[in-house]
C-alpha cells in the first residue's frame, strides 16, 4: 500500500475516533484566560480533545475495520454517498437538540462549528464503511442457499398455521401475565366513552371504540366485571396481528426469499419486545397495524403482478382493506390515498387511460368515500364530537410557543390578538411550551375559533418566521429529531392506571415484573435497537437506496412508509410515543425480505432489455 493511502487511512481513523468521543460541551470564553494567546491555545486543545489508553485500542480497531473492508469482498459494493452524509447530519443535529435544546451545540461559534465539522466527517466515514458491510451482508443473505434441515414449515413453506401458532405460543406468557391487559390512556378513553362516562368523540377511531366497548360490555354481561371483556379484546387483537405477521412470512416463502432472510424476519417477530408488549396492551394501533399489514400484502401482490394485469377481485380487496385502514386510524386514510395517487403517477406510462382511472378510483377515491361515509354515519348515530383541527397544527403551535418564549415583547397589538384568538393568552402559551410534546400547547386551542381567525393566526405565524427563522427551525428540529436519530431511546411500554381496573396483572405484582422485564430489555444494545424508531427510519432510507440502485420497481412499496414518516413529523411528539411510527416499524422486516431477493422479470421488461 502506498504511503499516501496509509496516511489517508490514519486520518480517516482519527476522524472516526474523534466522532465516537465527541461531546457537546459549553464553549470557552476569552475573559476566563490571561491573554488571547492562552485562550487560543485552550481552544486548540479543546478541539483536539483528550486521549486515553482505551482510545488507542479503539483507534487500532478502526484501522483494522477500514483495511478489512478495503481488502475484502465487500469493496465491490458501496452505498450511495448521500446516505452516510444524511445519517451523520441526523446524529449531529439530534445530539445538539438533546444536549442544548437548540443548534448551539454545533453552531454557537466558529470553534464549536469546527469541532462539530470534524465529528460530522468522522461519523460520515464510519457510516460509509458500516453501511458497506451491512449492504454486503444483506446481499449475501438474499442469495444464501442455506436451508434448515427441519422445521421449514415455521418459515412459511406449509402455509400460515404453523407460523401463526408459533407466534401466539411465544406471546402467550406475556398476554396471560398482563391479564386483563396492559393499559393505555387512549384505550381507557375509548372504554369510558362506551360505558357512558365520557361523550363519544372522533378523536379516537370510532370503529375501534365500538369494537372495544362491545367486547367490554359482553364481558360485563357474562361475568359482571370489565376484566373479561378487556382480556377478550386483547386475545382478538393478538389473533389479528399474529395472522397478519404470519401472512408476511408465507408471502416471503411464496416469493422464494432465502431461508436466511425469512429466519431473521421471524426471529424479529418472535423476540422483539415491541410485538409481545404491544399486543398485550389495550391499544387502537394494534388492529390498525393488522389491517395495514394486509394492505401492504395486497399492495405487494399488485406490484408483483403489475397494476395493468390486476383482476377486478384484486382491486376490490385492495379497496376494502384500504378503507378499513382509514377507519381504524385517521392518518391511515392519508397514507392509502396519497399512495394511490403516487402509484398511478408512477405507473401512468404502463397503464391505459381507463386502467389508470380505475386504479385511481380503487386506491384513492373509493377508500376516501368509504372512510368519510362510514365515519359520518358513526358520528351521527353516536352523536359524537368531531376531532379538533388543532391535531393538524402541532408544528406551527410549537413554533409559535417557542417564539413567544423568546420574543413576545416584539409583538404588536394586532399580532397578539391574532394569536390569542386561536391559543388564548400569549403569556400562558409561552409558559406551556414543552419541546418534547405539543399536547400542552394544543390543549389551549380555542375550540370555537373561526376560519378567519385561523387565517389571521397563520399570517402572524408567517410573520414570526421571517423575523426569527432560527427559532422556527429549532422548534421544528427539536420536535422531529427523535424520528431520525437512533441515539434517542424510545420506550414502548404504556403503564396507565385507572379506577376501572384496580389490579392489572394475573397475580399481585405480575405487572411490576413485566415492567421490570421490558425496561431491562431496553438497556440491552441489540434488543433495544429492535424498538428504536430512528433505527427503523434509517432502515427505510437504506431500503430506498438499495431499491433505487437496483432499479427495482418494488421500491414503490416504501411509499406508504415515507408518507407515514411525514405524518410522524406532524404528530404531537416522538418521546415515549413510537406508535406513530408503527407503519414503518412493523413492516420493515417484511420489506427487507421482499426487497432482498431479485424481482421477477416481466416479459415486456425482458424484451426491452434485449432490444
Amino acid at each position: 500500500m502506498k504511503l499516501g493511502k496509509k496516511i489517508g487511512i490514519a486520518i480517516q481513523s482519527w476522524l472516526v475516533l474523534y466522532a465516537l468521543y465527541f461531546q457537546y460541551t459549553t464553549p470557552l470564553h476569552a475573559q476566563d484566560y490571561k491573554s488571547g494567546l492562552h485562550f487560543l491555545f485552550a481552544q486548540i486543545m479543546d478541539i483536539l480533545g483528550e486521549y486515553r489508553l482505551e482510545q488507542l485500542f479503539v483507534y487500532c480497531l478502526i484501522v483494522v475495520m477500514i483495511l478489512w473492508v478495503k481488502k475484502s469482498e465487500y469493496q465491490w459494493f458501496t452505498p450511495r454517498k448521500r446516505l452516510p452524509l444524511f445519517f451523520s447530519a441526523c446524529l449531529m443535529i439530534g445530539g445538539s437538540m438533546a444536549a442544548a435544546g437548540s443548534l448551539d451545540g454545533i453552531l454557537q461559534n466558529p470553534y464549536v462549528l469546527l469541532k462539530a465539522a470534524l465529528a460530522f466527517f468522522g461519523y460520515t466515514i464510519l457510516l460509509f464503511y458500516l453501511l458497506t458491510i451491512m449492504h454486503g451482508l444483506y446481499q449475501k443473505a438474499g442469495i444464501s442457499r442455506w436451508k434448515p434441515r427441519k422445521r421449514t414449515a415455521l418459515l412459511g413453506d406449509r402455509g400460515i398455521l404453523p407460523v401463526w401458532g408459533l407466534l401466539l405460543a411465544v406471546w402467550a406468557p406475556v398476554i396471560l401475565l398482563s391479564y386483563p391487559g396492559n393499559l393505555c390512556y387512549d384505550g381507557l378513553g375509548s372504554i369510558s366513552q362506551g360505558l357512558g362516562d365520557l361523550p363519544y368523540t372522533s378523536h379516537h377511531p370510532l370503529l375501534y371504540t365500538l369494537f372495544l366497548t362491545a367486547l367490554v360490555k359482553l364481558g360485563q354481561a357474562v361475568t359482571g366485571g370489565l376484566n373479561a371483556g378487556v382480556f377478550l379484546s386483547i386475545l382478538l387483537q393478538a389473533l389479528m396481528l399474529s395472522a397478519a405477521l404470519s401472512a408476511t412470512i408465507v408471502r416471503l416463502a411464496k416469493r422464494q426469499v432465502s431461508y436466511c432472510l425469512r429466519t431473521v424476519t421471524l426471529l424479529i417477530y418472535l423476540f422483539s419486545p415491541m410485538y409481545s408488549n404491544m399486543v398485550s396492551t389495550v391499544l387502537k394501533d394494534i388492529p390498525f397495524m393488522a389491517a395495514f399489514l394486509w394492505y401492504m400484502l395486497l399492495l405487494e401482490e399488485c406490484v408483483h403482478i403489475g397494476f395493468d394485469e390486476l383482476k377486478p377481485k384484486d382491486l376490490v380487496k385492495l379497496c376494502l382493506v384500504s378503507g378499513l385502514v382509514g377507519l381504524l386510524r385517521k392518518n391511515g386514510i392519508y397514507v392509502v390515498a396519497l399512495t394511490g395517487i403516487i402509484v398511478v403517477l408512477v405507473w401512468a406510462k404502463r397503464l391505459h387511460a381507463k386502467k389508470a382511472l380505475l386504479t385511481f378510483l380503487i386506491m384513492t377515491v373509493l377508500p376516501l368515500l368509504l372512510c368519510f361515509v362510514g365515519n359520518e354515519i358513526m358520528v351521527r348515530s353516536l352523536n359524537a364530537q368531531k376531532g379538533s383541527v388543532a391535531e393538524m397544527l402541532s408544528v406551527p403551535f410549537q413554533q409559535t410557543a417557542r417564539y413567544l418564549q423568546l420574543y413576545r415583547s416584539e409583538l404588536s397589538s394586532e399580532e397578539r390578538q391574532g394569536i390569542e384568538a386561536v391559543l388564548g393568552d400569549v403569556d400562558k402559551v409561552a409558559m406551556r411550551y414543552d419541546p418534547a410534546s405539543a399536547d400542552a400547547v394544543k390543549a389551549l386551542f380555542v375550540q370555537d375559533a373561526q376560519p378567519s381567525e385561523l387565517f389571521g393566526y397563520m399570517k402572524v405565524w408567517l410573520t414570526g418566521f421571517f423575523r426569527h427563522p432560527k427559532v422556527y427551525v429549532e422548534a421544528f428540529l427539536i420536535h422531529v429529531y427523535g424520528w431520525f436519530d437512533p441515539a434517542v431511546v424510545n420506550s414502548i411500554r404504556y403503564e396507565a392506571v385507572s379506577e376501572l381496573f384496580p389490579r392489572n396483572g394475573l397475580f399481585p405484582n405480575a405487572n411490576k415484573a413485566l415492567v421490570f422485564w421490558y425496561r431491562g430489555l431496553s438497556h440491552i444494545p441489540f434488543i433495544e435497537i429492535l424498538e428504536n424508531v430512528g433505527a427503523y427510519t434509517w432502515c427505510l432510507f437504506l431500503l430506498a437506496g438499495f431499491a433505487r440502485k437496483r432499479k427495482d420497481r418494488r421500491g414503490i412499496l416504501l411509499v406508504p412508509l415515507f408518507i407515514s414518516l411525514l405524518i410522524c413529523m406532524a404528530s404531537p411528539c416522538f418521546y415515549l410515543h413510537p406508535r406513530y411510527a408503527y407503519p414503518i416499524m412493523f413492516t420493515i422486516p417484511f420489506l427487507f425480505g421482499t426487497l432482498g431477493t431479485k424481482a421477477a422479470e416481466r416479459p415486456e421488461e425482458s424484451m426491452e432489455e434485449r432490444v
